[in-house]
């Protein structure tokens, strides 16, 4: 049985830890300047190779790297034509993966059951199988080791599904 403790929503993490800096040591903020991209919620995030990674948020499928030493970002090509929100990622080694949520435009509209493994070597994408499962919108998303794990959420009412 997985310990629940462990689930983490990673994206909130790592967009916040994006948009503003701690240093722990200390407990103090530093304010850094604003994304050059309008505000979003939702945004998955990952971190690799010294870069910091924004993909999608509050429907748009922009992709958006930060460089931390100079406060600087730049915008990558999109993922695919699917505008999304509400989907869920995470990262294994320098891999980031996302998926499910709400998109609009091309094959899909509404909840989605895809996933996305995004190279941060090559900032390229790849669509992956989508899962069999019920396609849903804010769903737990963890990684241990190689594997992905992923369920709950909801599409019309709460899932309690695990995949």
């Amino acid at each position: 049985m997985i310990d629940l403790k462990l689930l983490s929503i990673n994206f909130l993490s790592t967009a916040l830890a994006l948009t503003v800096s701690c240093l722990c040591t200390a407990q103090e903020w530093e304010e850094l300047g604003n994304s050059p991209f309008s505000g979003r919620h939702h945004g998955i995030g990952f971190a690799a190779n010294g870069y910091g990674y924004v993909v999608t948020g509050s429907f748009t499928n922009e992709v958006w790297r930060y460089t931390p030493e100079t406060d600087s970002w730049e915008e990558l090509d999109e993922y695919s034509e699917l505008i999304r929100g509400y989907g869920i990622g995470d990262m294994i080694e320098n891999t980031g993966y996302f998926g499910f949520g709400l998109t609009f435009g091309g094959p899909v509209t509404g909840e989605a059951n895809d996933l996305w493994r995004f190279d941060t070597d090559t900032e390229s994408f790849v669509q992956l199988a989508d899962c069999p499962c019920t396609p849903r919108s804010h769903p737990a998303f963890v990684t241990f080791g190689d594997k992905i794990y992923m369920g709950l959420g909801g599409n019309n009412g709460n899932l309690g599904d695990w995949w």
